[in-house]
């Protein structure tokens, strides 16, 4: 995976971080790899300003991953400082958009004492010192004696559960460092069995039971809000009634904020009104906990992916000498956002791309860049980096000059603005959508109905489905095989695995989403959708290959 460092050849304040925040949106991470505390970078975004000192600055961009690595020395009580100042500025911060390496030194209480005992020492030979501790952090780092963030994780999973450690680490380890993708149901799943291995392992000692089943309780509770976050019609009321009266039901294990929850849910009044009929006093009793976690194991059972993936290249060709049927067109999503990509191909050189772009208005924070890249293009820059477009809702006529011929790939950044593209009339354009492929969920707002073409021999389609973001609409759609079957109704599964069979003679052909929400990432067949066969582009190799059989 490539790279780009940004490193500041000064004492400091050269601008880092304007210039990570401006290029994390073409990026999938943002990784902070040294230093502590005392660094300050300070990021404008409209008229809030925001000063970093841990946190890497591409925390402020929708579906990046950021990650604090181990040449930084963490400040624990700065970096949950900062990230309350973050969240209370509305910018939410979890597991995946924020990564720390276990491997990250940890500064310490005694590491800034000696660093303010140390500089004051030195009279008129100080260099100046913030007295956060990180030099003396970095002197254990080097003596390899100093405290490790897994060191705090493993100090805190063996004196808080003692002979039931094993699978608390397990517990731990799955919903804070494990980064497979996993339908919800396997997740929890996975808890509730960690869970029950601890229980059995913590014998009669009260204290460890108990945190146990504080965990097993809000284990229920992420069970019960996904099944309410996936119901549709007259079942969403239910299961929302039951979801918000068993968090008051748990409020004193403090493992939910039951007030925030009722204030966001049902509103603050409702919070305040003792007598409301959804408060149920009832405490949860041990037999109950027990039946949760018998009925959570048998209700979600693990989920294995099902199918091989398959690779392919991103050297991508017109697919017409497939010689693929017309097909009726379909629809690219139609309120895309953020950073999107779509690859096309110029047929003979020098050309000029004619787009119609329309910018609707969503927070006008960032300039907007359409920019044309070329693999024959020795210095990697764009070809043409078109910025005169504005989220006013106006249709610009945009003109992107290029002197190659063959394959271009299209960036767009638009700060999280809606851009709607009028491609021009039989022109190749097609949008990819790989397991890795970054900034896929962002391309997948709104509805769409999109072709794929599946090779010759293949026998099972496989993928990850998904809602673009937790408060977006469920997945719904249809897969139609190329005679308009319907082999997967998205509408009635979750955010998972999915695979479908081949038959005989409906490979070598187009198959289609139908009328979908989320995102679906191809692995079993080449991961590039077009809206007909005419805009199609493929790998060469699938090309090559199937065209000569």
């Amino acid at each position: 995976m490539a790279a780009d460092i940004i490193i500041g050849a000064q004492w400091g304040d050269e601008g880092k971080g304007k210039i990570v925040d401006t290029l994390s949106e073409k990026y999938n991470a943002v990784v902070r790899y040294q230093g502590g505390a005392n660094a300050g970078h300070t990021v404008v975004i409209g008229d809030k300003k925001f000063v970093l000192h841990l946190l890497p600055t591409g925390i402020f961009h929708k579906n990046k991953i950021n990650i604090i690595a181990n040449g930084v020395v963490v400040d624990i009580d700065e970096l949950v400082k900062e990230i309350d100042s973050i969240e209370k500025a509305g910018i939410r911060i979890t597991p995946s958009n924020l990564m720390i390496s276990e491997n990250a030194n940890v500064v310490a209480k005694y590491h800034k004492i000696l660093d303010t005992a140390k500089e004051g020492k030195k009279n008129d030979k100080k260099i100046g010192t913030t007295g956060r501790g990180i030099g003396p952090t970095y002197v254990d780092k080097y003596a390899r004696i100093g405290i490790k963030v897994k060191d705090i994780f493993e100090d805190f999973i063996t004196k808080s559960f003692g002979p039931a450690a094993e699978p608390m680490r397990g517990f731990y380890t799955l919903i804070n460092f494990d980064t497979s993708k996993r339908p919800v149901s396997d997740l929890v799943g996975r808890m509730y069995r960690f869970l029950a291995e601890a229980r059995k392992n913590a014998g009669n000692n009260e204290e460890i039971i108990k945190r146990i089943n504080d965990l097993i309780l809000y284990t229920r509770y992420a069970e019960l809000f996904d099944k309410y976050s996936n119901a549709i019609g007259d079942s969403k009321k239910q299961l929302g009634d039951e979801l918000i009266s068993y968090v008051y039901r748990i409020r004193k294990t403090m493992m939910v904020h039951a007030y925030g929850f009722w204030a966001r849910t049902i509103g603050q009044g409702a919070a305040h009104q003792q007598n409301h009929p959804l408060k149920n006093e009832t405490p949860v009793s041990n037999e109950e906990i027990a039946s949760i976690l018998e009925k959570g194991i048998q209700a979600n059972p693990p989920v294995e992916m099902g199918f091989k993936p398959v690779s392919f290249s991103s050297e991508l060709v017109p697919a017409d000498p497939l010689n693929i049927p017309d097909v009726p067109d379909g629809v690219f999503p139609n309120v895309p956002q953020d950073c999107q990509t779509y690859y096309t191909w110029v047929e003979k050189a020098p050309a000029e791309i004619m787009l119609k772009v329309t910018v609707q208005k969503v927070w006008n924070l960032r300039p907007h860049h359409i920019k044309l890249f070329s693999p024959l293009e020795v210095t990697l820059k764009p070809v043409v980096d078109y910025d005169k477009v504005k989220p006013d809702g106006t249709t610009y006529e945009v003109v992107l000059p290029t002197p190659y011929q063959g394959l271009h790939r299209i960036e767009i950044v638009d700060g999280g603005d809606y851009t709607r593209i009028v491609w021009p009339e039989n022109f190749k354009v097609t949008l990819p959508s790989g397991i890795d492929t970054p900034g896929v969920f962002n391309h997948f707002r709104g509805a769409w109905t999109l072709y794929f073409y599946v090779p010759k021999g293949t026998k099972t389609i496989g993928g990850w489905a998904a809602r673009i973001a937790n408060w977006a609409p469920r997945i719904s759609g249809t897969l139609k095989d190329p005679d308009g079957n319907i082999l997967i109704d998205f509408s009635k599964e979750e955010d998972g695995w999915f695979n479908a069979p081949v038959k005989e003679g409906h490979d070598g052909k187009l198959w289609k989403f139908e009328n979908s929400q989320g995102v679906r990432q191809l692995m079993t067949v080449p991961p590039y959708f077009a809206r007909n066969n005419k805009e199609l582009l493929l790998p060469r190799e699938v090309v090559e290959k199937d065209s000569a059989k």
